[in-house]
């Protein structure tokens, strides 16, 4: 079985060797824990948010980033696919560990989660993959650098030393930040099947696309923008092996018209939720569109829209001539 850990760490030390050109800053706390900042002081760059989303999915996934088109704006977008779904995102991607930092509660994602498999991570329910390795890696979207305190948690919960971790960061407002999140495509879907009662084990393969939100020098509009490019801008495509009706059962539950509250901007929801993802309507957690192709019976599956409209609203404000 792979270590996604071990993935993770490789590339860890190819972006540690390359950190000059890709505007990526390496400090070490008294600890010894390596941070990599991919933009809180650093500058980031497209190479180092496609090198965040290697580390974050455990280094299961292929990314590039291709130009993609939301109406009639033309935008970047993040291209994955993976063939081993459930890992990279249950596993590895998705935000699930929750780290006391102060006062503050911060959500880690990326591979170390599955080392620590902490009590509050319920998507560990989800999978039954664990990992064991003497280095680990965990990927923070916060707005400052980590602190020792965090660190020492993320080591005592891995039972590895602190020297031994690496910490990944990158901001909502930021290049990188941007990028990442539009990575989430695939990941924003798988839970949400499990959820509804969809078997994971069917999934063989999956691909996504979302578009990269344009920067913004303010957090929560910023948070609203990078979510905005999944919850109205982007698909993710599954290769299942099931029965047909076990998708049609599924598929309309899976996009974010399942919520009461598509359409609004993202920024809003998270203001009425205090700033707490998991005070927000879960159904607004989900693409805007998700295809699903039936190995079995060769049957293709569809629901949900690209909502360009919120999309050019969200990035524009207004098309200047």
């Amino acid at each position: 079985m792979v270590s996604i850990n071990e993935e993770a760490v490789k590339v860890v030390k190819n972006v540690i060797s390359d950190a000059a050109r890709l505007g990526v800053k390496v400090e070490k706390l008294d600890n010894g824990t390596t941070i990599l900042d991919m933009g809180v002081n650093a500058e980031g760059s497209w190479q180092a948010g496609i090198e965040f989303i290697k580390l974050n999915m455990g280094n299961l996934g292929i990314v590039d980033i291709v130009p993609y088109r939301v109406g009639e704006l033309e935008l970047s977008g993040v291209f994955l696919h993976s063939n081993q779904v459930v890992t990279a995102t249950i596993a590895s991607q998705i935000a699930g560990w929750k780290l006391k930092s102060g006062e503050k509660t911060i959500i880690g994602s990326g591979p170390a989660r599955a080392q620590a498999v902490v009590d509050s991570d319920y998507y560990f329910e989800m999978t039954d993959y664990r990992d064991q390795n003497d280095e680990c890696v965990l990927c923070l979207q916060i707005q400052e650098l980590p602190s020792e305190e965090i660190a020492n948690e993320v080591a005592e919960a891995c039972q590895v030393e602190p020297e031994n971790v690496y910490l990944v960061v990158a901001p909502s407002a930021s290049l990188v930040g941007s990028i990442q999140v539009a990575a989430r495509s695939v990941e924003q879907t798988v839970h949400k099947m499990f959820e509804h009662g969809f078997n994971l084990k069917n999934i063989r393969y999956a691909k996504g696309i979302a578009p990269i939100a344009p920067i913004i020098d303010d957090e929560t509009e910023a948070m609203g923008r990078i979510n905005e490019a999944l919850l109205y801008g982007g698909y993710s495509e599954f290769w299942v092996y099931c029965e047909d009706n076990e998708i049609i059962e599924t598929i309309n539950e899976l996009v974010s018209e399942a919520s009461e509250h598509y359409g609004q901007p993202f920024s809003k929801l998270f203001r009425e939720a205090e700033h707490d993802f998991y005070k927000m309507d879960k159904d607004i957690h989900a693409m805007s569109k998700v295809k699903m192709h039936n190995i079995k019976t060769g049957k293709l599956f569809e629901a949900g829209s690209i909502h360009t409209e919120v999309i050019k609203e969200s990035y524009t404000g207004q098309i200047l001539k």
